[in-house]
This record gives structure tokens, sequence and C-alpha cells, in this order.
């Protein structure tokens, strides 16, 4: 199959019963810690999360805590209800772990998701994003149409990671070549189907290719500068691409120092440098979220 067409793949989407659904415990989360402080109900938010890999994720470094908690109440009350969030949604996100039979790796997937939703929350707080946590759902989520790929066309879409692999090319421009979309397309159905936000839907429809909008919004700019960060600090789809990128040229950088004035005097090289000390902490903690050794 040298091309599938757009409506073969929303078909699938409707009727296959292998598509994530919605992890049951996000939504009721986010309405629950989307309160005043004040009237959060803290035991119901314990109740919520209360499993082996959230207390594991409050543990990691990445979450800045400086000694282990032994309870999901402690973790709640030392770490405060926003870090809070940040981890259930990673790991109510990472509940749909992609399964592949083919050649991708989809802890692969994770590593590089987690890579970009960090990103995007420190590149957010440092040119005065004003919701850095909207970012980082942003970045969590973003490539979620590779998902919908694996499961909806699995042959085809290992094929066209296979081809990318081998010639070092962007993921998304191979699958445009030779499935006649890309996981971007995928991912705006599922969205759509998620009810998710209009903000992340045109995150995940355009995060490789911000210039197909009039505007692009402060969120789609980040999203885009973080990917291409993780994808040059290692932070990839499992393959070292050919990327010349210079990211101080990106048409999503210019948006963002229109829209920032913090961004006119960003050192953008060292802060290119800095992502590179996150590769091993995200490497490590998805090994957590997955049992298994890192690499």
């Amino acid at each position: 199959m040298s091309s599938i067409s757009l409506q073969f793949v929303q078909d699938r989407i409707q009727q296959i019963e292998a598509l994530p659904t919605m992890p049951s415990i996000l939504l009721p989360l986010v309405r629950c810690l989307e309160q005043p402080l004040e009237a959060i109900d803290v035991h119901r938010v314990v109740e919520l999360i209360s499993h082996d890999e959230g207390l594991k994720m409050a543990n990691s470094p990445l979450f800045a805590r400086s000694r282990a908690m032994d309870t999901i109440r402690g973790a709640v009350v030392s770490l405060g209800i926003a870090r809070v969030r940040d981890i259930a949604l990673t790991c109510c996100m990472a509940s749909i772990l992609p399964c592949s039979e083919g050649s991708f790796d989809p802890v692969k997937f994770w590593e590089h998701s987690l890579g970009v939703a960090l990103v995007c929350r420190r590149l957010s707080r440092r040119i005065g994003f004003r919701d850095p946590e909207r970012a980082y759902l942003a970045g969590l989520l973003h490539d979620i149409g590779i998902i919908v790929n694996l499961q909806t066309v699995p042959a085809e879409f290992n094929r066209a990671y296979r081809a990318a692999v081998a010639t070092r090319r962007p993921m998304d421009e191979v699958e445009r070549e030779l499935l006649g979309f890309n996981h971007c397309v995928g991912g705006e159905l599922l969205a759509i189907q998620w009810r998710l936000s209009a903000d992340n839907q045109d995150v995940i429809r355009n995060h490789h290719d911000p210039l197909r909008v009039p505007l692009i919004s402060p969120m789609l700019g980040i999203v885009n500068i973080a990917d291409l960060l993780c994808r040059t600090a290692g932070l990839d789809y499992g393959y070292p691409e050919s990327l010349n990128v210079d990211l101080s040229a990106q048409p999503a950088w210019q948006a963002l120092s229109s829209a920032f004035s913090s961004v006119k005097t960003f050192d953008l090289t060292q802060f290119a440098r800095d992502i590179d000390s996150y590769a091993t902490e995200v490497r490590s903690l998805v090994s957590v979220l997955f049992r298994i050794k890192p690499s």
C-alpha cells in the first residue's frame, strides 16, 4: 500500500477496539486539581493517584525532590498540587504505551514525549509564557498520532519508520511520502475524539510545520522548538536524524520573539546545552515507568 486514504484511518479510529481511550483517572483528576487550592479534596487526590508508578515519579529528581517520600499522601502534600498534576498526567499517558511488533521502539516514544514536555515547561518559564503547566501537557501529547499509526496501520507505519532510520530523515516527512499523511493527521483525529482543547489540537496537528497556520500561537511555538531541541539532544525517535537546524531562525522562534520581549536576549545555545542534562534522567524515569533496564 503506497498511500492510505485519510478516510481509511478515520474509519479505523472509529472502529478499532484497541485504540486508546482517555485514561479513566485523567479527567476526574484534572477536574479535582483545577479547583481553587482551598477547595481541593486532598483525600480524593490521594485516592485517584494511589498507585506505585505515581510515587516513583514523585521521587524522581526531575520533580525536584531532595529526599524520597514514603507515601502518596506525603507526595501530594510535599510536592504541591501543580506538581502532582504533572506526575499524574504523565502516568496516565504512559498507561497507553503503544504496542509495536515492528521496528519502532515505544519506549523511545515516551522518552521523547516526556523530554519534550519537560523542555516545554522549562522554556515557558524562561520566556515568560503564562501557563507552563499547559505547555507541559501539550508537549506530552504532541506525538499521540504515532499511537494512532501504530494501531491503525502498523505494517505501513513500521515500513515508513525503517525508511526514516535508513536515510536519517525526519519521520514525519517519510510518513507523508509513503503513507500519504503523517502522524500529525492521525493525532488530530484522536485529539478530536478525546475532546482535547483547541490549543492542543493545534499543537498536535502542526508541531512539525507551524507555518501551516496563519498565526503561530505561543504554545505551538514552544512545542515546535522543544521538539527540535530534544531530537538534537538524543531524546529522539530512536535514531539520529540528519538535522541541520538553526533554531534561532525557525519561524516558531521568530513568533516567540515577537510575543515575548525576553526572547530577544535569550541564550538559546546555552539552553540547548542544558537540555543534554535531561536525557539520562528522562531515560531513567521511563525505565521505572515501564520496568525496564535503562540503556
